[in-house]
């Protein structure tokens, strides 16, 4: 009887902590509520304040960060190793720098990668050709310089035959390689064409892959706009007739660079 008195006595006091526990935890959630509802709102109607002492400064864009890192260094010396996973992906990250503006593309440049990245196009291996056909061709497109500086390298005279390659994928990048060079003068157009492309990049507006065809239009739409005699080779070589059909053939903005090679060749 005693012992159970003392269980009487002892239970309001146990009670009354599971209670304060509760209360507690109640509390607890609901502040955790309340904050979470405030960032919301913070995060959503308010935008954060800009340091006014730093507010004058010019933003880094990540890229121009990561060439201030001296990581271009790094990057070339990876395209020397012998592990082509390595030099893939070395080219993947030079060809993402080179591909935003001019200057950076001339950094890598500046580098030494262009002779590099056209010994990668000479590699067995599919993938690394693939992904350094692209990273010169991102290198070029900016300005007839960057191109010329392509063209020095070599690089013509190994991605006009590959052309001819069963690969799709790797026909895609070098034909839009060949484009991205032959778009900015004359004198470079000529070097594509005397690299013997014609009647090959004909043939491949009749390719399966739907980019390949796109691509090797462009390619010739950008021979095709500089001068009468530029013109007149792809109409000798059946160029008329080829790019009609692909013009009926082709769907949707795919279409484009067939109808204006056909309109650059008639203004002439």
């Amino acid at each position: 009887r005693s012992r159970a008195q003392q269980l009487g006595s002892q239970q309001p006091s146990r009670d009354s902590g599971r209670n304060g526990l509760r209360r507690l935890h109640r509390r607890g959630a609901g502040a955790h509520r309340e904050a979470t509802q405030s960032n919301r709102a913070r995060s959503g109607r308010q935008r954060p304040r800009a340091d006014p002492q730093t507010a004058h400064l010019p933003l880094s864009p990540p890229t121009q960060a990561v060439v201030d890192s001296g990581a271009l260094d790094a990057l070339v010396g990876c395209l020397e190793e012998f592990d082509p996973g390595v030099k893939e992906a070395a080219a993947w990250a030079l060809g993402y720098i080179a591909r935003h503006n001019g200057e950076l593309a001339q950094t890598v440049v500046d580098a030494g990668a262009v002779p590099l990245l056209v010994l990668c196009v000479q590699e067995p291996e599919l993938t690394l050709k693939r992904i350094a056909a692209s990273a010169l061709s991102d290198i070029c497109k900016h300005s007839p310089e960057l191109a010329q500086s392509v063209v020095d390298g070599g690089a013509v005279a190994y991605l006009a035959p590959l052309i001819l390659n069963p690969d799709g994928k790797l026909k895609r990048q070098v034909c839009s390689c060949l484009a991205q060079i032959s778009k900015h003068s004359v004198d470079l157009a000529e070097v594509v064409v005397e690299a013997e492309i014609f009647p090959g990049v004909l043939n491949l507006l009749k390719d399966l892959d739907v980019y390949v065809r796109k691509n090797a239009a462009t390619c010739i739409r950008e021979v095709a706009k500089h001068t009468p005699e530029l013109a007149q080779l792809i109409v000798n070589a059946g160029g008329v007739g080829a790019m009609v059909d692909n013009v009926t053939e082709a769907s949707g903005n795919a279409r484009l660079p067939g109808i204006m090679t056909l309109g650059y060749i008639s203004a002439f």
